[in-house]
């Protein structure tokens, strides 16, 4: 049997820091998208004063017999608390989206109104809270929405940039998200993460793992009402709402309420789409793969289930014990989907039309 080895180490700018252990975790449905805490004897203190914005680069390193792979994640530190009877400090460490949190116009800004598209909007809005920060190239929409509120686009005094910049992506069906790389995303809900399909057999690298349907835990549903809340430019207060439902009549509807002008439709529909992949909630648990991130797709091989296709909802890398647990949105999948065929046989031999879980052949 091949034995993986793991070392994990970290830098504040030239200073090396031992990693004692601790956890690192990718999450499409959290901002910030990548969090970490990792345990690290104290010192360098004034280098990892939250306050001064330091930044942590930590490098996972696994080896494989003659040959390695590196994952690096550059963060900032959000937390330094101490333990001084033993010596160690935790770093709580995040992407850039929580310094989207941190900063806050002084004064109302209407400039994000010129821009037509949400990557301008968006780019403005980075651009000003973090110079060398700029979108990745991708998709694109309107900046608002038909029956928009005439201050949607107007970044008021006091509200964080990502506050401001949440209710005018998600209306267009996407999210803002920052990668461990500092890299700027625009992603639909169509988003696939990199790397091959990852996998998870019962019985070959399965250590631990759950499979859940739950109706009460509020991660499914076929509608959706958003109701936004705000006081316009004369001092009046404004609401307006947006509903969808997937099917008449609904069976299962989520209420958001928001704080900010009202951006269009297209906050619910998204929502509600996004929904319909939360068949099932597997979490599972095995020897730590450097390559899997959120959002990429996944098969998992359980007994006495059907083939479970999905994709990787959250994974979080424990440090201390070289294991990940992915949590991911599966539904059951016929054993001739073409995402399941073996290697050497192409998706393109199926017929045209079909989805990557539809069956590949009749009968």
């Amino acid at each position: 049997m091949t034995v993986s080895r793991h070392t994990y180490s970290a830098t504040v700018g030239a200073d090396q820091v031992s990693v004692r252990g601790g956890t690192l975790t990718l999450d499409a449905g959290t901002v910030p998208h990548v969090q970490a805490d990792l345990r690290v004897p104290v010192g360098l203190l004034d280098a990892l004063d939250p306050r001064v914005t330091p930044r942590v680069v930590v490098t996972a390193t696994v080896r494989v017999g003659a040959q390695s792979r590196l994952r690096i994640f550059d963060l900032g530190v959000r937390r330094r608390p101490v333990n001084h009877r033993d010596g160690t400090m935790s770093l709580s460490l995040a992407s850039d989206e929580a310094l989207l949190d941190d900063w806050r116009p002084l004064a109302d800004d209407s400039t994000p109104a010129t821009f037509p598209t949400i990557r301008g909007v968006v780019n403005y809005v980075l651009g000003v809270v973090l110079p060398d920060a700029v979108l990745e190239p991708g998709v694109d929409a309107s900046a608002t929405g038909p029956e928009a509120a005439d201050d949607a686009l107007v970044w008021k005094a006091g509200k964080s940039a990502m506050d401001f910049l949440h209710p005018l992506v998600q209306a267009v069906g996407m999210r803002l998200v920052c990668d461990e790389r500092r890299a700027w995303t625009l992603r639909t809900e169509n988003y696939a993460g990199f790397g091959e399909v990852a996998t998870i057999t019962y019985g070959e690298d399965l250590i631990d793992g759950t499979d859940t349907i739950d109706r009460d835990n509020a991660l499914w549903f076929d509608a959706q009402v958003t109701r936004y809340r705000w006081t316009d430019g004369a001092g009046m207060q404004q609401e307006a709402v947006d509903s969808f439902a997937l099917r008449t009549p609904h069976t299962r509807a989520n209420l958001v309420e928001v704080d900010a002008p009202y951006p269009g439709p297209g906050r619910s529909a998204y929502a509600v789409r996004r929904a319909q992949q939360r068949g099932r909630e597997v979490t599972a648990t095995k020897v730590a793969d450097w390559t899997t991130a959120a959002e990429q797709p996944v098969i998992v091989r359980l007994p006495d289930t059907p083939v479970q296709v999905g994709s990787i909802q959250r994974v979080r890398f424990d440090l201390s014990r070289d294991e990940m647990t992915i949590e991911a949105r599966t539904i059951d999948t016929p054993g001739t989907a073409w995402i399941l065929l073996p290697k050497g046989e192409a998706w393109t031999d199926s017929s045209a039309g079909e989805s990557w879980i539809e069956e590949t052949a009749n009968g």
